[in-house]
């Protein structure tokens, strides 16, 4: 089991491609397909190198963490260039700067929920963290979330 669980974490040469053109482009089918996994099911390939293996996912964390020690970079790095973009809008007097800074902060606090429409037409299942809901036979809905 011990053994298991050591390989389980280690990554092979086509996950660590797929991690490292993960990190350079964000672009998970991209980074598949560039990694040599099949064009045609890099998407889902991806979703489930993403999702589902812990070395990729575990990969994926030490390689960020990595870099945020590095830059230096983090939220409260970001919020301060938010408060000091607003600053100099201020000393301006660029309002549309000043509103965006002060965009870009209450999202950065999680103040800020972006609306999505949402159209679902038909039956669906609604699935949380391992918990699946009974199927809901809805109608032609359009609702905001």
């Amino acid at each position: 089991m011990v053994g298991r669980k050591k390989h389980q974490n280690q990554l092979n040469p086509k996950q660590q491609r797929f991690v490292s053109e993960y990190l350079k482009t964000g672009n998970g089918a991209q980074s598949a397909i560039a990694a040599g996994y099949s064009a045609k099911s890099a998407k889902d390939c991806a979703h489930r190198l993403l999702t589902q293996s812990p070395a990729v996912k575990s990969a994926l964390s030490r390689a960020r963490l990595e870099l945020q020690e590095v830059t230096q970079y983090n939220a409260e790095a970001a919020m301060q260039e938010a408060k000091e973009a607003m600053e100099f809008a201020r000393e301006t007097g660029n309002a549309n700067a000043f509103v965006k800074g002060a965009e870009l902060r209450a999202k950065l606090n999680g103040l800020l929920i972006e609306k999505h429409h949402v159209r679902q037409v038909g039956d669906f299942q609604i699935n949380i963290s391992g918990f699946t809901h009974p199927t809901i036979e809805i109608g032609d809905t359009d609702e905001e979330s």
